[in-house]
């Protein structure tokens, strides 16, 4: 007697694409595809907030704010920097999954006890078409 047994292919995985927000460079024009992951890479060189410290340990922050299409009653955001009092910074390298068909519109926050600022193209913030 012969079974059949089925094989299910993985589903292919959408290509991640890396913006890299270096200290002197800001992606122009990637491009991006619906579906698609997008890996943030921010140099912390770019966080010009007043960088506060606490017994030696850094403890400012620096966010990625996010919205797609323009709907920014629907903003998201993720750490990129951030401190545990007591630990080093951490560092994440956040990731937007499957992009939707449209317009991604960026920009970060850095933050500390002593003032915040805003890395968002002089307001108008970093936009990135989605085919």
């Amino acid at each position: 007697m012969h079974f059949l047994i089925p094989v299910v292919a993985a589903a292919p995985t959408a290509a991640l694409i890396t913006l890299n927000f270096d200290p002197y460079y800001t992606p122009l024009s990637p491009q991006l595809k619906q579906g698609q992951s997008v890996k943030i890479e921010y140099d912390l060189q770019r966080a010009k907030c007043p960088h506060a410290y606490y017994k030696g340990v850094d403890t400012w922050t620096v966010t990625v704010f996010y919205a797609f299409n323009n709907n920014f009653t629907a903003i998201q955001q993720q750490p990129i920097a951030y401190t545990n009092v007591g630990f080093p910074m951490a560092y994440e390298r956040p990731i937007i999954e499957n992009l939707p068909q449209g317009k991604l519109s960026m920009w970060f926050l850095c933050s500390s006890e002593l003032g915040t600022t805003y890395d968002s193209d002089y307001g108008r913030n970093y936009n990135f078409n989605i085919q």
